[in-house]
């Protein structure tokens, strides 16, 4: 955190939270004209436990606290909100990789698995026309996942 400024603090947030509440709050009028809709926020276990670079951390904690307030707040209106915490996902150059390199036999282990597409599979009980009182969070991060060492 010493070695961030104010400016990667600021670009994060923009990224993650205020990206995320553009959208839904253009979303909002139609779901509500619809009388049904559903958010998922796609957030991450950085924002439920400290991990490296805590800006990321702290805009993905405001992401989670942004659909529990909206939870509340859209109820009324028939919108379900909910955020997915994924732990790390293997994609070239992340978490995974050194990983990896550090550690072998993490090559065949069933977190090697975790990828983008598992993303969307974590998500599709969320937005589909589940009953309407559903509102919750859902956290993954696999024994192995390179957020715990």
């Amino acid at each position: 955190m010493v070695k961030s400024t104010p400016d990667d603090w600021r670009e994060a947030f923009e990224l993650h939270v205020i990206h995320a509440a553009r959208a839904i709050r253009a979303c909002v009028p139609h779901m509500t004209q619809t009388g049904d809709g559903a958010v998922v926020i796609i957030a991450s276990i950085s924002g439920w436990k400290p991990a490296p670079r805590p800006q990321y951390g702290a805009t993905k904690a405001a992401e989670i606290h942004l659909a529990m307030e909206l939870g509340r707040e859209l109820a009324s209106e028939r919108i379900r909100v909910n955020a997915v915490s994924l732990g790390s996902i293997f994609f070239p150059g992340g978490g995974w990789d050194s990983l990896r390199e550090w550690d072998p036999r993490a090559r065949g282990g069933p977190c090697g698995r975790l990828r983008w597409c598992r993303l969307a599979e974590a998500r599709e009980p969320l937005s589909g026309s589940a009953p309407t009182a559903t509102t919750t969070g859902f956290a993954s991060d696999p024994p192995t996942s390179p957020s715990r060492r």
